[in-house]
This record gives C-alpha cells, structure tokens and sequence, in this order.
C-alpha cells in the first residue's frame, strides 16, 4: 500500500531527476577591419562555462546562445592579427559585442605610394573611409566637405576619399585649427562634426560610419582635453559591473586595462623623408586624430 509519505518522496525523487534549465544569455557579436570598418569572416573561439567556435558571416555577424559566464574570446581572420577579449554573458540578456581586427598589410589607397606625392607644404590630407553603420558597407558617393575652407570630394566605390585643404591657423600660437567637417549622402543622416582640430600634414587613415535616415547629427568634435568642462569619455567596451578582472584575465588579454584595441592599425610608416618636426607632427595626427574621432562618434551612437 502506497502511503501519502512515500508518495511524496516519489514525486521528489522524480523532479530530482528532470534535467534543469540552465540560465542562458546570447552573445551577438560583430566583426569589422580597424582600417576601414569593413566586414570581416571571422572565426571566434570562446571558452568559459561552455567551450565555442563559430564562424561570423559575410557582414561580420554572428549571435550565439550560451550558458551565463565570463567568456575569453580569440578572433582571427585570414589577413589579420589575431585579437583577445572577454565578455560576460548574462541571464536573460543579450549582450552586444564586437572587434575590429588589424589587417596585416595596408589597402592600396592608404600606400605612402598613393599618398606621399598628394603632400603639400602648409596643406592637410584627410583621408578616411566612410561606411554604412548597421552593415559597414562602403558608402560612395558620400559628398564630404570642409566647411570654412570650401572645399569637398566625394567618396569611391570603397567607400574611401583623399581632401587636400589649406591648413587652418590656430586661434592661439602653438594651438591647432579648428574648421566643421560635414558628411552628406541622400539616405543617410547628414553628419556634422563642428570646431573639428585640423592637424598639419595629415589626417588619417580613420573611418566614419553614417546612419540611414534623415535629417542631421550635428556633434561638437572638441577633444574632451580641451573642454573647459572637460569629462572622462565612454570607453568603447565598458568593464564589467561589480567584477574585478584577475591577474590571469589581464595576461591572457596580453594588455592591462585594455580588453580590444579600437581605431586604424598602427601601420603607418614614416617612410617619408620629412624633417623632425613633420615627423613628430605625423605621429601625433597619428596618435590623435582616431582618438578624437572615437570620441565624436561614440557621442553620436550613444546619444541614440
């Protein structure tokens, strides 16, 4: 005879049993090149809670389901140097992620080839590569002109164009120009970036993602250094809440503080004959411009 006591431990036992459902969260993931903000076919390896390798597709996506967890992450591409980050993958949640790899050699247009004989004594070279941002698509056709210098080009089939405009004077002595670099394609949000720093010599590579639409982002390009309200910027992959990364996180990274390098690729040569000042002001358009650039453009996704 079956009692009410050992019914119960019956159906205790049974439940016991049943598989549990593990918490999940989704990973969605995107892939671009750091030069010119392309697609990249990846592959990304992840181990964590659960072990993974899956490929992205042609627009540089891929969304997985994955138990809950700190994730480390390695992506690698044929043509690019391979990259280190981690991510945490919550309950319920849908984390975004993303990379931009390095590529190992330079795009033909970006040759000091192409580029050193475009030079000019008291001119700058802009030259950046302008894509669409859901797809990073190129964009051509994308009409781009400075402002106070009345001068524009239009972007070519790889989305990519060289503007050659007099160096603006700076306002104080040792200071930098400032001109509004305005970017216009029908379809597309008309991006405007105001008291943009024009560096001498040259401005680039970098790359400028527009959103499809109408109407206008008009953004101050200020360095957040040069506000007299000046605030610490958004970093592009923010830590972890509430978590301390360990010693060994920050060795398998292979960067303290850092989870994925953001901006162009340091490929640049100063292959150049230039005298030391053109040399050093080089490396800091160099060092600067994408810095300044991040800054313009993550304000503009982040004010969406």
């Amino acid at each position: 005879m079956v009692t009410k006591n050992s019914l119960i431990v019956l159906v205790l036992l049974v439940v016991a049993a049943l598989p549990m459902s593990a918490a999940t969260g989704i990973l969605d993931f995107r892939v671009r090149d750091s030069f010119t903000h392309h697609p990249i076919q990846a592959v990304i390896k992840g181990e964590g809670p659960q072990s993974f390798s899956t490929p992205t597709n042609a627009k540089g996506n891929t969304r997985i389901n994955l138990p809950v967890g700190d994730y480390l992450l390695q992506i690698s591409a044929s043509g690019y140097s391979e990259l280190r980050t981690h991510y945490l993958v919550e309950n319920g949640k849908t984390t975004v992620g993303g990379a931009f790899l390095d590529p190992q050699t330079l795009p033909e247009e970006e040759s000091r080839a192409i580029l050193d004989p475009l030079l000019r004594t008291d001119y700058t070279l802009l030259h950046e590569y302008v894509v669409d941002a859901k797809t990073g698509d190129p964009i051509s056709g994308v009409k781009v002109s400075f402002i106070n210098a009345a001068m524009n080009t239009q972007t070519d089939l790889n989305g990519h164009f060289v503007l050659l405009v007099p160096t603006p004077k700076p306002e104080n002595p040792g200071g930098v120009g400032m001109d509004t670099l305005m970017y216009e394609k029908p379809g597309y949000k008309t991006l405007i970036l105001r008291n943009l720093a024009v560096a001498p010599d040259e401005m680039g590579p970098s790359a400028v993602d527009m959103e499809k639409g109408t109407g206008a982002l008009d953004r101050d390009a200020t360095h957040n250094l040069m506000r007299k309200d000046s605030v610490s910027g958004p970093t592009p992959q923010p830590e972890i809440s509430g978590q301390a990364l360990s010693p060994q996180l920050y060795s398998w990274l292979g960067a303290k503080g850092s989870s994925f390098p953001v901006g162009p690729p340091r490929l640049q040569c100063q292959h150049r004959r230039a005298s030391s000042f053109q040399t050093a002001s080089r490396w800091v358009t160099t060092a600067l411009y994408p810095i300044i650039r991040s800054f313009a453009q993550l304000g503009i996704q982040l004010s969406r």
